[in-house]
């Protein structure tokens, strides 16, 4: 349904990009870093340890102004 790159319907504009690693791993954040950053999207970075389900998270906020 999305292929295309076309949403149709709108989703909303707060929008939550996560990332979840086995371990904390720097290069695989800076790739999501620079994707983010080439393309001009601001955001706010969260990163945490869930020792319950043993991951390593890090959270991107972002809004969608256009």
């Amino acid at each position: 349904e999305f292929a295309d790159n076309c949403n149709y319907c709108k989703v909303g504009d707060d929008v939550t990009i996560e990332l979840y690693t086995a371990k904390y791993d720097p290069v695989l954040e800076s790739v999501l870093d620079n994707v983010l950053k080439n393309n001009g999207v601001t955001y706010t970075k969260v990163a945490s340890f869930d020792d319950s389900g043993n991951f390593y998270l890090v959270s991107y906020d972002t809004t969608i102004t256009n």
